[in-house]
């Protein structure tokens, strides 16, 4: 991959506002949701379970902002690296230079 391969959602984030309130004026429980489901016909409409079981309802929520500023289609997203983001050497050369545990599973 390479730096072009990389954009800033800095422009697509000033649309979105975190809900705290579902559509069916619950709170949304963040840390208990199991399950997200977002569809490209409802680019603002977030679904969720708090269970993995298929026969259970999706809630919802909308997080597009009150006064949206521009639409989706029309931002120009910036590559987030334009000069490429720099390694470290020791992350390059992998975890076996730092571990011997590593080099003894390799085959």
């Amino acid at each position: 991959m390479s730096s072009g391969d990389f954009y800033s959602t800095a422009k697509m984030e000033q649309n979105l506002k975190n809900r705290k309130i579902s559509a069916t004026k619950s709170k949304v429980e963040w840390l208990k949701i199991q399950w997200l489901l977002h569809q490209k016909s409802t680019p603002f409409c977030i679904h969720y379970k708090y269970s993995n079981n298929e026969d259970l309802l999706f809630d919802s929520f909308n997080i597009e902002k009150r006064r949206s500023v521009q639409a989706f289609e029309n931002i120009e997203l910036n590559t987030l690296y334009p000069k490429g983001h720099n390694i470290d050497n020791k992350k390059k050369e992998g975890p076996s230079r730092v571990n011997s545990f590593h080099t003894s599973c390799s085959s």
